[in-house]
């Protein structure tokens, strides 16, 4: 076997190990997508993926608009991204459980607005008293 043979082995092998270290743990494939979009939208993570189970499980795995049980929930920004500090815009005071689809129709809206159209009021009193006071 040439030492070119080799070495490609050696990088097959390592690209092998990588890619499954990327498919079976969904916490590092979670964080580097979340890196990845923070980087590309300029703001810092502030919260840990046991902060976002920790907020599911006090939501009971509900969305935090339309109220409905699912198993894929989405983070939704109370303030959005594109509206809030880039310091601590991803705080996990900041972030609420979500459907896709209320998470797709909020868009960049503060939440009430889009609360009195969803008709419901399930956001945690601290997050409302905060967002209040950062609109006016």
């Amino acid at each position: 076997m040439s030492q070119y043979t080799a070495r490609a082995d050696k990088k097959l092998r390592a690209n092998q190990v990588n890619r499954k270290k990327y498919r079976d743990n969904l916490e590092y494939r979670e964080h580097a997508k979340a890196y990845i979009r923070a980087r590309y939208a300029h703001y810092k993570i502030n919260h840990t993926l046991t902060q976002w189970e920790a907020l599911k499980t006090i939501y009971g795995y509900r969305c935090a608009y339309c109220g409905r049980k699912l198993k894929k929930l989405t983070k939704d920004h109370l303030i959005p991204i594109s509206k809030g500090d880039p310091d601590n815009v991803d705080s996990i005071e900041n972030i609420v459980p979500a459907c896709k689809s209320c998470n797709s129709r909020k868009n960049n809206k503060p939440p009430f607005p889009f609360q009195m159209i969803m008709a419901t009021d399930i956001i945690m009193p601290s997050a409302r008293e905060r967002i209040e006071r950062l609109l006016q």
